[in-house]
């Protein structure tokens, strides 16, 4: 019979990535989303029957623990970096602690929680606080059945910030924030996210432990550069003050998804049904390093020496 897999998102472009790894390993796949309507088309990345969608509320607790009831895996990769300070602390700390309680209660087999890079860079800020308290509360109620995976800037086939990049490359002049020369990215490839979910689930030894999974950190102007020399575009660079910046920016946010997703098609295959990795000649020439699983033993795709066990006394910028 095959195994479970309940997956908490908000049908954003590394659930997809995930769900679509599971299936096709052989998992059947409970995808719980705030929006049915947005996540529909993931039954399509697996047999019939196999992905099934619903919709959850994070604050029902009735709800959510009849989905981990039936569960063997549980992974938790809901986020929410903009807007109620309250909501937001729900999403990111108590959800995954609540999951936690969840996974230890009634013995489920893995606990996977998707964290974020910023609980160690960033812990002073209030997204960062949120996400290291998560990580703690989970490893104290559910060590013996969790793993916490912290990712960096996420890249995919879809990622909105190449794309408005790309889409502004067609101007003689793209303005950027001043910030954006002493900005670093971290860079996270999104199906290296999924394969990494996959390899933890049936490996006991990374129970208990905080992985870094980053790509690569480059600075966001290099990074910028980078993508503007792939697409042949060299567009004069413009700085404004950062507040000035915050009104280019909302009004990018406004842009169809699908716009955008168009103009990524440039530097990336869009169908990952059919192809289901990053053209990876592609990122080399942005600059991005990927990850070689070849590498790494045939259970787990995580090495120590590379993303670091979460040791208190560890600065993990010392491993990029």
């Amino acid at each position: 019979m095959n195994q479970l897999v309940t997956v908490f998102c908000n049908s954003d472009e590394l659930s997809k990535y995930i769900v679509w790894e599971f299936a096709n390993n052989g998992y059947n796949v409970n995808v719980v989303v705030d929006d049915i309507k947005k996540a529909n088309y993931m039954k399509s990345y697996g047999l019939p029957g196999r992905i099934s969608i619903v919709t959850g509320d994070i604050v029902n607790y009735t709800q959510i623990t009849s989905f981990i009831k039936i569960s063997d895996i549980v992974v938790n990769c809901f986020d929410l970096k903009i807007g109620n300070k309250k909501y937001l602390n729900l999403v990111n700390s108590f959800f995954p602690d609540f999951l936690a309680e969840c996974a230890a209660k009634y013995n489920i087999k893995k606990y996977i929680h998707i964290s974020s890079i910023s609980a160690e860079l960033d812990s002073k800020s209030s997204y960062g606080a949120m996400k290291k308290n998560a990580e703690n509360n989970i490893i104290e109620k559910a060590k013996h059945c969790s793993t916490i995976l912290r990712i960096g800037n996420l890249i995919s086939n879809e990622s909105k910030y190449i794309s408005c990049i790309c889409q502004f490359a067609n101007l003689p002049f793209i303005v950027l924030p001043k910030s954006i020369k002493n900005n670093f990215l971290y860079l996270t490839n999104a199906i290296d996210i999924a394969k990494s979910i996959i390899n933890t689930v049936n490996d006991n030894k990374t129970n208990g432990k905080i992985y870094n999974l980053v790509n690569q950190e480059i600075n966001q102007l290099d990074f910028v550069k980078s993508i503007l020399t792939t697409v042949n575009k060299n567009p004069k660079i413009v700085f404004i003050p950062n507040k000035l910046s915050k009104i280019k920016y909302s009004f990018m946010q406004k842009i169809p998804s699908d716009f955008l997703c168009f103009a990524s098609q440039i530097l990336y295959s869009s169908d990952i049904v059919n192809s289901n990795k990053i053209n990876v000649n592609m990122f080399e020439k942005l600059g991005i390093k990927s990850l070689n699983w070849n590498e790494y033993s045939e259970k787990i795709c995580l090495r120590n020496e590379d993303f670091g066990i979460y040791d208190e006394n560890i600065d993990i910028k010392n491993y990029y």
